[in-house]
Order: C-alpha cells, then sequence, then structure tokens
C-alpha cells in the first residue's frame, strides 16, 4: 500500500518540528529589536519552555513590547564581542521547576551580557550573573551585569555573582522595587568577582537563604558597595547567615565601601543598617577592610562601622558621627556651660 503523498509530507514536517524542538531558539534580529517578535528568533517561534533561548548577537539590544507569551527554559544573555543587552520592562517569567536559569554573561568563556529592569517581575529558578558552566585555569573571563532599578526580582532558587576565576559578575540595585531570593545567594564561589552596589532607601531587599561572600576563600573579591541618598538606605535583609570567607583562610577577601548619593545630610547618630541577618556573622565575620568600631570619612563626614551581634541576629551598621572639630566645639561649649552653672552656684 503506498503511503499518501500528504501524509508523507507531514510526517516529515513533524519529523522536522521536534527536530527543531530540540534546538536552542537563538535570538537574530532580523525584523527588529523586540523580544516579542516571531521572526527575530531562529526558530521562528517566540522562546517558550521548549528549548533554552540565547541572546548572544554581539551587540544587540532587545526590548520587551509585553510580558514573555509562556513561562520560558534558561534564558542565555551574552556573547562574544559588544555585550548583548536585554531591557526587562514586562514581566519575563521563566520556569521556576527544574532549576531553570536567567544567566547574564551566559555559559562560554569570554562571553559579556547586560540586563537592565526597568519595571515588571522577571521570575526564575535562579539568576546567574557571569556565574555558570566551569573554567579553564583561570581563563573563562565571563562578564555579567544586572542593573536593576524598577519592577522585581523573584528567585526561588539560588543566586550565584561572580563564580569562576576570571568571571565578573555585577549586580546594581537601586530606584525602587522587590529583589527577593528564596535559596542562597552566593558572591565569587570559586575565585571570581562578584560586586553588588546598592543605592538609595527605595528597595526591599531579602536574601531569604542565606549570604556567602567568597565561599572558598579563594582568590578574587567579594565586594558590597552602599551608598546612603536623601532617601536613605535599603537594608540588605538576610534570613540565615552570612559568611565572610566559608573556608578557613586567614585572607579575608571581602570589601565594603561607603559612598553618598544625591540629597544626603550628615545627621549625627543616625544609624543605617547595611545588614541585617536572622542568623550569625560566620567564617572569617567582618569585611576584610574594615573592623568594629572603624571611623570611615566620605565626602568630609565621619561615620562609624559596627558588627552587631545578639538573640535576635546580627546586624553591620554605619552610623553617622560629628565631625572632630564638631566635636570638639561642643565639648569646648558643655565644659562653659558647667563653668558657669558652678560659678552661680
Amino acid at each position: 500500500m503506498k503511503t499518501p503523498k500528504y501524509l508523507f509530507l507531514s510526517s516529515i514536517l513533524f519529523i522536522a518540528s521536534q527536530v527543531a524542538h530540540g534546538q536552542d531558539n537563538i535570538w537574530t534580529g532580523n525584523i527588529d529589536n523586540d523580544f516579542n517578535t516571531a521572526g527575530n528568533w531562529s526558530l521562528n517561534e517566540l522562546p517558550s519552555g521548549a528549548q533554552p533561548s540565547r541572546i548572544e548577537a554581539s551587540g544587540a539590544n532587545v526590548t520587551m513590547s509585553a510580558a514573555s507569551p509562556t513561562l520560558l527554559h534558561h534564558l542565555f544573555v551574552g556573547g562574544i564581542g559588544t555585550a548583548p543587552i536585554l531591557n526587562i520592562n514586562q514581566n519575563l517569567s521563566i520556569n521556576t521547576a527544574g532549576s531553570r536559569t536567567l544567566y547574564v554573561g551566559n555559559a562560554a568563556n569570554d562571553t559579556d551580557g547586560v540586563v537592565n529592569h526597568t519595571a515588571g517581575t522577571m521570575s526564575a529558578n535562579r539568576l546567574f550573573i557571569s556565574a555558570i558552566g566551569t573554567s579553564v585555569a583561570g581563563t573563562s573571563n565571563r562578564a555579567g551585569t544586572y542593573n536593576f532599578s524598577g519592577g522585581a526580582i523573584n528567585s526561588t532558587g539560588t543566586m550565584l555573582i561572580g563564580q569562576y576565576s576570571a568571571d565578573t559578575g555585577v549586580l546594581n540595585l537601586a530606584g525602587s522595587g522587590t529583589v527577593t531570593v528564596g535559596g542562597i545567594t552566593r558572591m565569587n564561589r570559586f575565585g571570581g568577582n562578584a560586586t553588588l552596589t546598592v543605592t538609595g532607601g527605595g528597595l526591599t531587599i531579602g536574601f531569604n537563604g542565606g549570604l556567602t561572600l567568597n565561599e572558598n576563600g579563594s582568590a578574587g573579591s567579594s565586594i558590597i558597595n552602599a551608598t546612603i541618598d536623601g532617601t536613605g538606605f535599603s537594608t540588605i535583609n538576610v534570613l540565615g547567615d552570612v559568611q565572610f570567607n566559608k573556608s578557613d583562610s586567614t585572607i579575608n577577601r571581602t570589601e565594603f565601601y561607603l559612598a553618598l548619593g544625591s540629597g544626603y545630610e550628615h545627621t549625627p547618630s543616625t544609624v543605617y543598617t547595611i545588614i541585617s541577618s536572622t542568623g550569625d556573622f560566620s567564617g572569617l565575620g567582618v569585611f576584610g577592610n574594615v573592623f568594629d568600631g572603624q571611623e570611615i570619612t566620605v565626602d568630609g563626614n565621619l561615620f562609624r562601622a559596627n558588627y552587631l551581634s545578639g538573640d535576635t541576629g546580627s546586624d553591620f551598621t554605619i552610623t553617622a558621627i560629628p565631625e572632630p572639630a564638631v566635636a570638639s566645639l561642643l565639648a569646648g561649649v558643655l565644659v562653659t556651660l558647667l563653668v558657669a552653672v558652678s560659678r552661680r552656684r
């Protein structure tokens, strides 16, 4: 019995479709810059849960005209050459089951990627910023930057920043919105360079699985930058322990830097809580460049750093204090008043 021609053709098309769905869906930008245009993708269909999707073309600048239509599989943003950019201003939904991940900086060596997140919710099981794959003798050279200024990040699993040697991961948090990580947040797990910068007081930050800076005490660094401005500062809330160099290494490669932004006014005795943890400050227990009680001068303003621990957890705080000259002046005024009062008696 001969197979009808239409049945033969439909079988070929079905097989072809199955092969296609086994391939990655790669950004081409053949039509425009819109993430939601099917013709901009190599499979001529929008990213979905059927296959990983990759934005890796050098210089690509991808925008979203609408929310992602379905739950995505893995989404990679990173390529060789000029770093491709994904602009998130709508809901971007990646399947939260099966360790589905948004990768910024991609998995291959020598790749760069940037995400600018200004609105909408980015939901995924994991957020990896220059933090996946393996390093070959410290030559992975990945760089990923995630700039957040509005909306929400909802990572139900882990977040990794700057994983392997020669990798650089940067997470910049500013503006307003919510950042929630359900699992552990790791900065520099195996010798990478990780930077977390928090600016202003408009954010709600929750690392609900603990925070580890320099997990193995290896080369590389974990840096936290705090910028206090006219809106104050958004505390990094940690559910669990904060580990400064998790291993027994005596070399502390964690660093903290303070800056002042627009609208800041120096008011002595004002306390800014940089990190608030329900657990302990473990490992080496402090930033490598800041000891308990250290005074820090920024733009002529004086602050004192303190590590506090108690039954309810541990805090790292910065307190505004008077300048030495002002303190001396106040002390002199107080002495004068005391002398005057004693003479009257």
